[in-house]
């Protein structure tokens, strides 16, 4: 909700952060750092895995001298990591903010999925009310509008069709490379997870997105439109203007147009997986 200046026009409002980061959302981010890891311990020594990913940022992440600070790794205290690593953090620049954050996550060593899942779940919060326009999902930072959105990818991502979660993995990770996208990729694997699953779906192990579309249409009775669709977005892919055949470099190619089709494909391929999964079950 806005603040009482922002609706009486005497502070401007915020604006979705997408290529910076406030000083209020460093902060904030810190905290919940502070408070999962560097903070967490009753004395003043750190605990083994919290001592570990400390040694880890230091080396792994900062490139860094462990021996300007300690003698003895067995012995690492808040005295000589918290004053040094903050003043690291505070001079990073906005996406290495997010690099810090995922080597953070994907470093440190978790008692359970749930202790995880409550990070993730807090991390976010965070994001969302600090207006960032990206949200932690499976070890990445993921730049996404819309909850929706990103319920659908990390539903297809935990996907019981192992290949269709591998897929959608292998073009998020594409999709959100800061230092390369590969969107043409990223479109790819989506259209590719649409199409194992449609061939599941029409119990065939070989043929096109096309045959297993039309064995749906006629066997599962789906509307014409909604196959229709997927059909000419697999046909935009394939032919000889398609992302197949070298519009790698299309200016009209951007990240908006990759996440649209990672997210609609997302959604279609769980649309497949759950209803084949139903029928299934009627069927038995």
């Amino acid at each position: 909700m806005k603040s009482f200046s922002e609706r009486v026009g005497i502070k401007k409002p915020r604006e979705l952060q997408i290529n910076s980061i406030d000083l209020e959302l460093r902060n904030r981010i810190w905290n919940l750092l502070d408070q999962a890891f560097w903070s967490k311990t009753s004395g003043s020594w750190l605990e083994k895995r919290e001592a570990a990913l400390w040694v880890s940022i230091w080396d792994g992440f900062l490139k860094q001298k462990l021996s300007v600070f300690v003698s003895n790794l067995n012995y690492v205290n808040h005295t000589t990591v918290i004053p040094p690593l903050y003043g690291h953090y505070a001079k990073l620049e906005w996406s290495e903010v997010y690099d810090f954050l995922e080597y953070v996550v994907n470093k440190f060593a978790w008692g359970s999925t749930s202790e995880l899942d409550r990070f993730v779940r807090k991390l976010n919060e965070v994001l969302a009310e600090e207006l960032a326009g990206f949200r932690l999902s499976n070890g990445l930072i993921v730049q996404i509008t819309s909850s929706l959105e990103l319920k659908e990818i990390e539903s297809a991502i935990s996907s019981p069709n192992d290949l269709v979660a591998t897929q959608i993995q292998s073009a998020l990770q594409k999709l959100t490379d800061r230092q390369s996208p590969d969107f043409r990729n990223a479109i790819k694997d989506s259209i590719g997870a649409v199409e194992t699953a449609a061939k599941n779906a029409a119990g065939i192990a070989k043929g096109t997105l096309s045959d297993a579309l039309k064995i749906i249409r006629k066997s599962w009775n789906v509307h014409p439109a909604l196959i229709e669709g997927y059909d000419k977005l697999y046909g935009y892919t394939c032919d000889a203007d398609g992302i197949r055949h070298g519009l790698m470099d299309d200016p009209n190619l951007d990240f908006a147009s990759a996440k649209y089709m990672v997210v609609s494909c997302s959604a279609f391929a769980n649309y497949l997986v759950a209803e084949s999964i139903q029928r299934v079950k009627k069927s038995s």
